[in-house]
């Protein structure tokens, strides 16, 4: 397992450490460097604040139905989201008949979004799968009788996760992914977090995808893991800790993006059988203290290990777990898969 040292320095509120490099195959060679950035007193990330929302009232109303795009018939029971600067957002229910209200509303600028589970979430004047919908520009004592909306049914990309060994592995994160370009890199990002998670049988299913091309990506440390780990002791868990694990990896078994396969979803299509192996890498440990402007050692920071690229690549899946501050500053992070990571630590 390799072990990684460092010295952070940190006000109260927030620092940042930059973990760069580990080889994600077995048994390689693994280099690795550590850059800090130093906070000063008053140079933290502050949050802004947050008043009370002053929600406004007023005649306007706007109402229509939910249908199935390819039958035309009404979707009962879809969540219709309506939002604007001035209401925060307000939720409606269709009824039996796929219909739906909204009333008081104020003169403004409103965003409508339908939502059922099977469906694609759609808003309202929306013509393609992942663009933005029409805005509705509400007049005062306006009533919009006619905001419908149509809602394909969702596609499903389907299958299984196994080790090494080919055997099932349960509670595997499971997402899909889309491809997209900026400043001439292409990049892989969550496609409107899609997310599954397998189960005792290592099988997985992914539904109400919009039609288009995917790639697919599984990590077997979730959300549930990182919050377990930081639920350990001060400086880090006691105990043995494994020296092995498993990489971030893409459909058909690949720890590269660019030798990712691509799927592609006609219109509520299914693509079943998506099975593939998670690669399996050693795991490294980063150890270290935390110091306050003054120098001196902070007791219970909670310190955890993001990745530094998140919807880069792997970097949606890289988890590094969490740990709070012994007395004397030390912490130590245990688990960590290869991968660039930004150190967080937050004095609490």
């Amino acid at each position: 397992m390799t072990k990684l040292t460092g010295h952070m320095r940190t006000n109260p509120s927030l620092l940042l450490l930059v973990l760069v490099g580990a080889a994600p195959t077995l048994g390689a060679a693994q280099e690795q460097t550590i850059q800090i950035i130093r906070s000063g007193p008053g140079e933290g990330m502050q949050m802004p604040g947050m008043g009370p929302r002053q929600v406004k009232a007023g005649t306007g109303r706007i109402k229509g139905q939910v249908a199935a795009t390819d039958t035309g018939a009404p979707i009962r029971r879809a969540q219709v989201r309506v939002s604007g600067p001035d209401i925060g957002m307000k939720t409606a229910m269709t009824d039996a008949e796929g219909r739906y209200e909204f009333r008081d509303l104020p003169a403004g600028r409103f965003t409508l979004m339908a939502s059922k589970s099977g469906y694609v979430n759609v808003q309202y004047g929306q013509t393609r799968p992942f663009e933005s919908g029409r805005p509705i520009e509400l007049a005062d004592k306006q009533m919009l009788d006619k905001a419908d909306i149509s809602m394909p049914r969702g596609s499903v990309i389907s299958g299984r996760i196994v080790d090494e060994f080919g055997e099932p592995l349960a509670d595997v994160m499971v997402n899909a992914m889309r491809q997209t370009w900026a400043g001439g890199r292409r990049r892989l990002v969550p496609a409107g977090g899609r997310i599954a998670q397998t189960n005792d049988l290592g099988q997985f299913r992914m539904y109400g995808l919009p039609p288009g091309e995917y790639y697919v990506t599984a990590t077997l440390r979730g959300v549930e893991t990182l919050m377990m780990d930081m639920n350990v002791g001060p400086g880090g868990p006691v105990g043995s800790a494994p020296a092995s694990g498993y990489a971030p990896t893409y459909f058909p078994g690949t720890t590269s993006g660019a030798e990712a396969q691509r799927i592609t979803l006609a219109v509520g299509q299914e693509v079943p059988n998506t099975e593939f192996a998670l690669t399996p890498v050693k795991l490294a440990r980063i150890t270290g203290t935390v110091v306050n402007s003054e120098g001196k050692p902070v007791e219970g920071a909670m310190i955890s290990a993001v990745p530094a690229s998140r919807g880069t690549d792997m970097g949606m899946f890289m988890m590094g777990g969490g740990t709070r501050s012994s007395k004397d500053g030390a912490f130590t992070l245990t688990g960590v898969t290869p991968g660039d990571y930004t150190l967080q630590a937050r004095s609490v």
